[in-house]
Formats: C-alpha cells, structure tokens, sequence
C-alpha cells in the first residue's frame, strides 16, 4: 500500500487493478474520448467527451473493511 499526498491518502493494489480494468475498458470501446483517472492514467481525445474515474472511492473504508466504498465513473461532455 502507498500513500499519495499525506499519511491518510492511501493507495491500495485495488485502487491500481480496478483502474487499469476500467481504463482499458473504456480506451477499448471508447478510443476517441479523453480521460482522467486518480491513480494516474490520463488520455488526450478527439470526441469533445471526457470520462473521469475514481477506482476505488473509498479506499480507506475499502482497506479496513467498511463497506461504504464504490467505484466512480462519471462522463463529462
């Protein structure tokens, strides 16, 4: 596990595998949209469309075993 900006911003494998799930996904079946995900993946695109991806909202409740976590993915066009 590491950590981001401070000791609290955790960064879990988790965070990293669902990341490159959703990344792959998405520049699969939508290779001309742009995107910005928290772990770090980023994507220039063409279409004018943006898909914004937290893998894992959560991580600290994720980690601890607090099941108030989910996934965030959200377009912006």
């Amino acid at each position: 596990m590491e950590r981001k900006s401070s000791a609290t911003d955790l960064v879990s494998d988790a965070d990293r595998e669902s990341e490159s799930l959703i990344v792959g996904l998405l520049q699969e079946e939508r290779p001309d949209d742009a995107l910005l995900a928290e772990e770090g993946d980023e994507a220039e695109g063409a279409s004018g469309r943006r898909w914004l991806v937290d893998p894992l909202d959560g991580t600290t409740n994720y980690l601890y075993g607090v099941p108030q976590w989910c996934v965030s993915v959200a377009l912006e066009g």
